[in-house]
């Protein structure tokens, strides 16, 4: 019996070729759960050289800060630069956190 037949004159028998494991539907979610749990080699790449590169950009913006404020003493741009500079280093550890907590 197919899924479009209908049964119009009482009973039927059928046969179950396939079940649990076996079954089409049981091995797709296999696939997801295994597809899910690992990740893809350039996605690890990714990851190695985000590990180097954040670190490195957040270390030169305060570098930054801190060479323009004695070079050029503190005025209300440096100010903002501050405010802006602090800003992306606490949103730059809260996704690296967050990275590393999933």
């Amino acid at each position: 019996m197919f899924y479009y037949e209908f049964n119009k004159h009482g009973s039927f028998k059928f046969r179950a070729t396939k079940v649990g494991k076996d079954t089409a539907l049981s091995q797709i979610i296999k696939l997801v759960e295994e597809a899910q749990g690992s990740k893809a080699p350039i996605q690890q790449l990714a990851d190695k050289i985000s590990g180097v590169f954040v670190p490195i950009v957040i270390l030169i913006a305060i570098a930054t800060c801190i060479i323009t404020y004695f070079l050029v003493g503190f005025t209300p741009a440096l100010f903002w630069l501050s405010i802006i500079s602090i800003a992306t280093v606490y949103l730059a550890g809260k996704i690296q956190m967050k990275d590393l907590l999933l």
